[in-house]
């Protein structure tokens, strides 16, 4: 099969993110960007009486980790999560781009009503030297998918 700009895999490392409060974000890695239902549990029926079908309902609500580097006088993480915590949490809209190699946005993700729900410092460790890393957790209440 030939490779055409329709079929062919697009690379995961050129991405922005955009954070209304913070800017576009540079980040090393972004992870679950899942689309998961939530399905209703149904209570037991009485016997020789079949339940009825598992249907999909309203979308789980979900949690995006990103990772990126620690750099030196910047503290925009932790001030964005301190209104979390100060009760003036603002939600807002994340936006994760994929970008192929004209610079073009080529999938969205969406996240909507999102807001910063932990900050894992980096692990430190004296016999290794490896940059240090910081991650933000993000829990919003809706994702969606566009693929340009």
């Amino acid at each position: 099969m030939t490779e055409t700009p329709s079929n062919r895999s697009l690379p995961s490392f050129h991405f922005s993110v955009e954070i209304p409060e913070l800017g576009v974000v540079a980040f090393q890695e972004v992870s679950g960007l899942d689309l998961q239902p939530s399905l209703p549990q149904f209570r037991k029926t009485k016997p020789g009486v079949s339940p009825p079908p598992t249907m999909p309902a309203v979308q789980a609500t979900g949690r995006i980790t990103m990772k990126r580097g620690v750099f030196l006088k910047d503290n925009r993480f932790r001030e964005w999560y301190r209104t979390v915590t100060s009760d003036q949490a603002k939600r807002t809209t994340v936006t994760v781009k994929l970008i192929d190699e004209r610079g073009t946005p080529v999938m969205t993700w969406t996240l909507t009503n999102a807001v910063p729900s932990k900050i894992t410092g980096a692990d430190l460790n004296a016999s290794g030297n490896d940059v240090a890393v910081e991650s933000l957790e993000i829990t919003h209440d809706q994702l969606t998918v566009s693929n340009n």
